[in-house]
């Protein structure tokens, strides 16, 4: 059989094609650089192969960069959103705190400013009064006005002895609530009156009876003074700003001590009566010098005339205004 020349051609090609192919397997699989290059080629010849495919890997970077900021941005104006919120409520709070703050101090001031004036006008309102006092006082010096005036404001609590206020008509029975017979066990009754009334001064011009019928002495040595003291107290529960001023149990004369020598007890009642308002602040009046005339008393030796209670309200008053002659 005659061999054919031209597939005899195509094998010779073949099979040195075969051998190159080989010959660069190995040195490939030598060179590691010379791999990489082969697989870029390769690469490269898939990507010429499939364009699609190349321009997809192109955009995909774009693309994601894209996402990744967008994701930012949005996490960015989330935590903006959060600094601001806690921003204004801390600003808010921190005016509401500033504004109570400011109130109060407004408030503090206002009541600062309330009070001053308050305290201006009762300083005027004192001074007016001390004036008008003051001026009714050098009346009464100079003998162009009466001293009764001056009790208005008061009460007189007593025996009847101090009954001769009202009695002569120097005073009105609401100013005078004295009784004949009277003893200190009778003030009690009259402290819802106090109570009511208020009275600037209460007077007490209480002890002859008492002396008579030893009043309060089963309890001691000091026993009237401090059933007094008891009985004054309750009249300052009902009207705690009044003041107290006790007159001294004046003696009786010495003919009538004589008739009745339980008037000789008089001097250690009376200092138990002093003890008393020293032990509380009260103002003690010592009028014994009123009798030192004897024809102040009347014929019993133990009530007094009628010009004797000049003189008595004056002693009195002047435990208030000293300036009275």
């Amino acid at each position: 059989m005659t061999p054919d020349p031209e597939k005899n051609k195509k094998w010779i090609l073949s099979s040195k094609c075969e051998k190159n192919f080989m010959n660069n397997q190995k040195k490939t699989n030598q060179s590691p650089g010379n791999a990489k290059s082969f697989d870029s080629r390769t690469k490269a010849s898939i990507s010429s192969q499939n364009p699609a495919s190349s321009m997809a890997q192109k955009d995909a970077g774009p693309h994601k960069k894209s996402l990744n900021f967008k994701n930012s941005l949005l996490v960015i104006t989330a935590l903006c959103v959060v600094i601001a919120g806690v921003t204004i409520w801390a600003m808010r709070s921190a005016s509401t705190q500033s504004k109570k703050e400011g109130l109060a101090y407004l408030n503090t001031q206002a009541s600062k400013n309330l009070d001053d004036v308050q305290n201006k006008l009762n300083e005027r309102k004192a001074a007016e009064q001390q004036a008008q006092i003051d001026q009714e006082i050098d009346n009464i010096n100079s003998g162009a006005a009466s001293i009764w005036p001056m009790f208005d404001n008061s009460v007189i609590l007593g025996d009847s002895r101090a009954e001769g206020f009202k009695s002569f008509d120097f005073l009105p029975d609401s100013i005078v609530l004295a009784e004949i017979g009277a003893q200190i066990k009778r003030i009690p009754e009259f402290a819802e009156t106090i109570g009511t009334r208020k009275p600037e001064v209460i007077y007490l011009c209480y002890g002859l009876n008492d002396v008579l019928s030893n009043v309060g002495m089963e309890n001691g040595p000091d026993g009237y003074g401090q059933l007094y003291e008891s009985y004054i107290k309750q009249l300052l529960e009902k009207s705690p700003n009044s003041k107290i001023v006790v007159c001294s149990i004046i003696p009786a004369s010495p003919s009538a001590i004589a008739a009745n020598p339980g008037y000789e007890k008089t001097a250690d009642f009376d200092r138990q009566v002093k003890e008393m308002c020293e032990r509380n602040g009260w103002t003690y009046v010592d009028a014994n010098s009123l009798v030192s005339d004897p024809s102040v008393y009347e014929p019993d030796g133990e009530h007094f005339v009628r010009s004797a209670y000049d003189e008595w309200g004056k002693m009195l008053l002047k435990s208030q205004y000293p300036s009275l002659n």
